[in-house]
């Protein structure tokens, strides 16, 4: 396994010729030129293989990992196979339709210069545009207000990372690679929000206050940040997200314990037992803790979903696997 000193870039692809040119140009284009790019493509049928092709050929920088073996891992597992490929001091992660600004890599930099040793992620604001880069919103932060570095009780219930605009240390890299992502099922595939999770209960998580990319939403993102239009969509996500993030907290608590402070666990173990919980250990778990979506009036919503279960479709199915 190679060892580099600089920023290692972990791009996973599937089907993006349509924009993957120009997400490689935006990071040819960094003001800080020292990076080693990977790509990992996850079973392509269109040309993202030739573009990849290409842009190796132009610059010694991008290296093609998987150029024989294509096989679908799917998103969690291809990101685990680029950060497992080389170590690396720090690491980016990238998607396929994206647009970095010029500074995002050395903004990202200066962050983490003088951090410890322990596991820690770094991410930044970011700006949502449609698919032609016109601007939706300049700040998710704006939009969401608990985006921005939230504690572990309020990172149960959303997700503060978009992977894109994520870094992290090797330290963490090596927490993350240790666990298998689907040792508890598919429904614990979103890398970012593991990562986040780890950077938690075992070290730091940083938000870096600047929007650092143009965060591309079109109608094949595997997952986005905007706003859902329909009562019944929203409900959808939320409990979902609340489902997965059950599942990952028996899976650190499975896999972890030796890294769990003593509130951690305990943090982690309360918010997983609402998913089997009576009515009257919900309320106690939910007046404790008062899980926030950072204002007011999600905070009460979000409060009263997990107090009632409402739009939750199945709730024997969401109790969290125990093998």
């Amino acid at each position: 396994m190679p060892e580099r000193n600089t920023i290692t870039i972990c791009l996973s692809t599937y089907n993006g010729a349509a924009f993957l040119g120009e997400q490689i140009d935006s990071i040819i284009a960094q003001t800080d030129r020292d990076w080693h790019l990977l790509i990992r493509d996850d079973g392509s049928t269109d040309p993202t293989v030739a573009i990849i092709e290409d842009y190796c050929a132009r610059d010694n920088r991008i290296e093609f990992i998987n150029r024989d073996d294509r096989r679908n891992l799917g998103i969690h597992r291809s990101f685990k196979a680029l950060a497992g490929y080389e170590t690396a001091e720090l690491y980016l992660l990238c998607d396929q339709d994206d647009v970095w600004l010029p500074t995002k890599i050395a903004v990202l930099r200066a962050a983490a210069r003088g951090a410890g040793p322990t596991p820690h992620l770094w991410y930044s604001d970011l700006t949502i545009v449609d698919a032609n880069l016109n601007h939706l919103a300049e700040r998710v932060k704006k939009l969401r207000p608990a985006y921005t570095a939230p504690g572990l009780k309020d990172a149960l219930v959303h997700n503060p990372i978009t992977g894109c605009s994520a870094m992290f240390n090797r330290a963490l890299r090596d927490l993350w690679l240790a666990v298998d992502p689907w040792a508890y099922g598919p429904v614990t595939s979103l890398h970012d929000s593991t990562l986040g999770l780890l950077a938690l209960v075992a070290g730091d998580l940083t938000f870096v206050d600047a929007p650092l990319l143009l965060y591309r939403q079109h109608g094949r993102n595997h997952v986005g940040v905007a706003s859902r239009d329909s009562l019944r969509e929203s409900l959808t996500l939320f409990w979902d997200y609340t489902t997965a993030s059950w599942e990952r907290c028996q899976l650190v608590l499975d896999q972890y314990a030796g890294h769990l402070a003593p509130e951690a666990r305990r943090v982690l173990s309360d918010f997983r037992g609402l998913a089997t919980a009576g009515i009257w250990r919900r309320l106690s778990t939910v007046a404790r803790y008062r899980y926030s979506y950072g204002n007011p009036a999600d905070t009460v919503l979000l409060a009263g979903l997990l107090l009632t279960r409402f739009g939750l479709r199945t709730p024997s199915s969401a109790a969290p696997r125990t093998h």
